[in-house]
């Protein structure tokens, strides 16, 4: 069969292009490099000890310095429960005490609570999926989960209210830069109403306190019944203060 050089010309592009369109492929397999030093989420939320590890951390977050410092300079040191000394120069204190409060004041930050709240919000929004993977992870597993992260988020409200009053409320968990987004403040009724209904639902699979057994640390660093009741208590101080 005789091939013009016209022809000849076109089937040398066609397979050009279907050689670089596979070279493309491969490369873009090959180019997908996933991180070695962090779980890639499409791989995460599949076992129950992925929910474990998020609720843990959760925790632990609570523990973080700038948390703990807070929860004593927007607690403690506002009231007439501690007082600076004498000898220790601090003009961020002092401000404080003499109720000077300054956008500048490097307690008048609340980000790290709300990291908490997201990483909450994130637990209730993921764990649903993992009772489809995980045959281990089973209903009460999940209810006992929810209970622990929406105290936990109550908590976090709380402490915030307390001391800004108006605060944005959201329970939509936040995974990327693309989710960001502006939120509007609520007042403190509505958001403490928000707490109250989380923790109506919660007090009824939240572990009674010394249900984990004997020494086991859970007792102490998660929330309890006993912990929950105590918050909702103290929530209706508060709005009942607030309100009369």
């Amino acid at each position: 069969i005789m091939i013009t050089k016209s022809i000849k010309k076109y089937m040398v592009k066609g397979l050009l292009c279907c050689g670089a369109a596979a070279a493309l492929t491969a490369c873009n397999d090959f180019m997908t490099i996933y991180p070695t030093d962090r779980i890639v989420a499409e791989d995460f939320w599949k076992k129950k000890s992925d929910v474990d590890q998020m609720v843990d951390g959760c925790y632990l977050s609570m523990l973080d310095y700038s948390i703990q410092e807070r929860a004593i300079m927007w607690g403690g040191y506002r009231s007439d429960e501690l007082v600076k000394l004498t000898d220790y120069n601090d003009n961020t204190l002092d401000n404080i005490s003499a109720v000077i409060l300054l956008p500048t004041n490097r307690y008048a930050n609340w980000d790290n609570f709300y990291k908490v709240i997201n990483n909450c919000n994130i637990v209730l929004n993921h764990a649903p999926e993992v009772m489809v993977e995980d045959p281990e992870f089973t209903e009460g597993d999940y209810q006992v989960v929810r209970a622990q992260m929406l105290a936990l988020r109550s908590l976090c409200y709380f402490y915030l209210v307390r001391t800004f009053r108006d605060v944005p409320y959201t329970n939509r968990s936040y995974e990327d830069d693309s989710q960001v987004e502006m939120l509007p403040q609520s007042t403190p009724d509505e958001v403490l109403q928000h707490c109250l209904d989380d923790l109506n639902e919660a007090r009824q699979y939240i572990m009674r306190t010394g249900a984990y057994g004997r020494g086991d640390w859970r007792n102490w660093g998660y929330m309890t019944r006993d912990a929950l009741h105590a918050l909702m208590a103290d929530i209706y101080l508060w709005r009942a203060s607030m309100t009369h």
